[in-house]
């Protein structure tokens, strides 16, 4: 995944290599420089902060993932199954650099800044993953499946961490399980969207059909004074 010769990407494996047999605080961007054979320099020319080093990380699991899907092209009409597919694509791209993943995982409930570094490469990965299973991700319905698909791969990336299993047996059942009651979830929840649509489709209509009658009312009041003011004087 990483190449050997670019000195981008082994800045990044140094530190992936270096997080998985040290606490992350002392994981530091010179031993990071030392470890991948680069300059503080050529270090700072790429990355201003670990924090950008793991954002590539991440990114380039994104890039990996959705190169495999693409390359797949055998996507089921079942969109938790597609779902399926995808995450469990990302956690065997993963698999190399679980014992760093796994440090960092510990790090982040210790209440470091680790935690809040990574929220939002897991938030922009799911995004990706979601678009990659054909799922929406865009308005109400969208931010939904991201919510819930986050929370999801969350608990589940907990148990992949502990998997120890090559063929994942755990982290399987346990994604497989999720997305099921996920699924039921979404669907109440698609639900309670469409009845809220509603309720707006009607309030609108209301509301639009107040304006009309006040206006009607306005033009009805103007008119009768307009009459009332050209009037010809009565006989007394």
């Amino acid at each position: 995944m990483f190449d050997a010769t670019d000195p981008h990407d082994r800045i990044i494996e140094a530190t992936l290599q270096l997080a998985g047999e040290h606490d992350w605080s002392d994981v530091t961007l010179s031993r990071i420089a030392t470890a991948a054979d680069v300059t503080l320099a050529d270090a700072r020319a790429s990355f201003a902060t670990r924090t950008d080093i793991l954002k590539a990380f991440a990114a380039r699991i994104d890039s990996v993932v959705l190169t495999r899907m693409a390359e797949d092209g055998d996507a089921t009409d079942n969109a938790r199954d597609r779902l399926f597919d995808v995450l469990m694509t990302r956690f065997e791209v993963m698999m190399p650099y679980k014992p760093a993943l796994r440090r960092l995982a510990k790090a982040a409930r210790r209440g470091s800044g680790v935690g809040l570094e990574l929220t939002s490469t897991v938030f922009t990965g799911q995004r990706w993953m979601l678009e990659a299973a054909g799922i929406e991700t865009q308005g109400l319905d969208g931010r939904a499946h991201l919510l819930g698909s986050t929370a999801i791969y969350m608990r589940v990336f907990d148990v992949w961490l502990s998997d120890d299993d090559a063929g994942m047996a755990k982290t399987m059942a346990a994604l497989d399980s999720r997305l099921r009651r996920g699924e039921k979830a979404m669907e109440r929840i698609d639900d309670a969207v469409s009845l809220m649509r509603g309720f707006a489709r009607m309030a609108f209509s209301g509301r639009r059909r107040d304006r009309d009658d006040a206006a009607a009312d306005a033009d009805d009041a103007r008119s009768s004074t307009s009459t009332s003011d050209g009037a010809a004087p009565q006989p007394g």
